[in-house]
């Protein structure tokens, strides 16, 4: 069995730091009191759009989504906390001999960092990110490809998330076992909803 772990929300408590970064951004041009709640969901199309609203300078996408990058790479590689709880799990599973396996939908300038500093990078026998694997999480492919990647069959994958989406597709592939770790950010389902798309939840 090949343990994949998902980053953020399930060994970060990085979900609701995008608002953060935002508003640190947002300091940089003296922006101050915008709800960052709410443009951390947005895309980056989005997101520009919403800020020139606010008086934002026509720095132009391409600018905003360099900046921005530096200011999460910057967070990420200082303050972002694990979930303590999940990454104890996996060094459990590392000391066991069990092979475990990074999937996220985070960039690699991102993850990097923060594994690093967590010190739980040489953990992991495998790192892959969906920009490089080109399939969302939400996409059964992901699961079929990622399979086909680490060299075994898709039921022998166990994968931890605490994405409902990224879960369900997961069972829709064949997925053999799916563990759903709580996020403060995702909120929490009824017990029922959690056993429609997990086999466990942490």
């Amino acid at each position: 069995m090949v343990h994949v772990f998902d980053l953020d929300g399930t060994l970060l408590d990085s979900n609701t730091v995008w608002a953060d970064i935002d508003r640190e951004y947002l300091k940089k041009y003296g922006i101050d009191g915008a709800d960052c709640t709410k443009l951390a969901s947005l895309t980056y199309d989005e997101l520009y759009t919403a800020l020139r609203a606010l008086s934002f300078p026509d720095i132009g996408i391409d600018r905003l989504k360099d900046e921005l990058d530096e200011t999460a790479v910057h967070f990420y590689g200082t303050s972002v906390p694990e979930k303590k709880e999940v990454t104890d799990h996996l060094k459990a599973l590392f000391r066991k001999g069990k092979r475990t396996v990074l999937f996220t939908g985070s960039p690699e300038r991102l993850y990097r960092p923060a594994l690093e500093r967590i010190g739980i990078i040489e953990l992991f026998s495998d790192l892959y990110s969906t920009d490089v694997t080109g399939f969302e999480k939400s996409d059964p492919r992901a699961w079929t490809d990622l399979a086909e990647r680490l060299g075994v069959s898709v039921k022998d994958l166990t994968v931890y998330e605490d994405s409902p989406a990224a879960l369900s597709s997961a069972g829709k592939a064949g997925v053999g076992c799916r563990v759903w770790v709580e996020d403060r950010f995702s909120g929490r389902p009824s017990e029922s909803g959690i056993y429609r798309f997990s086999d466990y939840s942490y």
